[in-house]
């Protein structure tokens, strides 16, 4: 198993369980959700083929029950918005998943790339929305002065990731790099709003936060030498030490940390309202 494909395995069977519960998912769904991500993940352990992609569905259940609750809420509103594209982007991922695990090449991509697309909505796409919008909903409860930065934060972060994704889809490196610019700006502000007003005023969570927060930052410095290298055809990080620093960055940096500090501090309530 490649380290990529062992990134995606984390987000199935750990990160994104975890962060089920800033969509009021409830213990038992995430435990099973859980367990279809370990079941998705043993398709790792056979060749690409029909069955590897077989295996690797049973993953879609859980985006696509997510989604049918989704659409049956009467509630709508900019959070529920939000929340509802993260859903779209783990539907994403999810079928990029398969497709890697069938053998699949669409667009004449190469099997690291597909692969990475799978990484790439579960991580940036649905994972880093939610907890871009946590950031926001812990601040507009707060009484914060910069809920609109925040905000503008999350747009930066949610619309990024289809705009990397439509750079990769039509092979323009420009698109990439503007994508990969709004996605760091985004996180970087999120993660300066974490460090100045949210790790001083919380007792709990607030180390894994820092973490978090830092985190991010190192890993869009990466994004961005990478994206621009694409682009200018400058140096850049090959994809071996993009794997290395920047996914493991994001991975147990960034999203591990953050879910996990923000559910020491908002636990005992709802996380998005």
């Amino acid at each position: 198993m490649t380290l990529i494909a062992g990134l995606l395995c984390v987000a199935l069977v750990v990160v994104v369980p975890l962060a089920l519960e800033f969509l009021e998912v409830t213990r038992g769904p995430r435990l099973a959700a859980a367990a279809a991500g370990a079941v998705a993940s043993s398709s790792f352990l056979v060749d690409e083929g029909s069955v590897a992609g077989a295996i690797a569905a049973t993953w879609l259940l859980v985006p696509l029950t997510l989604a049918a609750r989704h659409l049956a809420q009467r509630r709508w509103g900019f959070e529920q918005a939000v929340s509802g594209i993260a859903v779209i982007y783990l539907l994403m991922g999810a079928g990029w998943l398969v497709t890697s695990r069938s053998g699949a090449r669409p667009f004449g991509f190469g099997d690291v790339v597909v692969e990475l697309t799978a990484v790439h909505f579960h991580y940036a796409g649905a994972v880093a929305s939610l907890l871009a919008l946590q950031l926001v909903t812990w601040l507009r409860a707060s009484g914060s002065r910069h809920v609109r930065v925040a905000t503008i934060a999350l747009v930066l972060v949610v619309t990024a990731t289809a705009v990397t994704a439509a750079g990769f889809a039509l092979t323009t490196p420009s698109l990439g790099a503007l994508g990969a610019l709004m996605f760091s700006v985004g996180l970087v502000l999120g993660a300066a709003l974490i460090l100045s007003e949210v790790r001083p005023a919380i007792p709990n969570g607030g180390l894994l936060l820092t973490v978090s927060a830092l985190s991010v930052v190192a890993s869009m410095a990466l994004a961005i030498a990478y994206s621009t290298g694409e682009w200018l055809g400058t140096p850049a990080p090959t994809i071996a030490m993009m794997a290395r620093t920047h996914g493991m960055l994001n991975a147990f940096g960034f999203c591990l940390a953050g879910i996990l500090g923000w559910r020491l501090e908002v636990r005992s309530r709802p996380l998005i309202r």
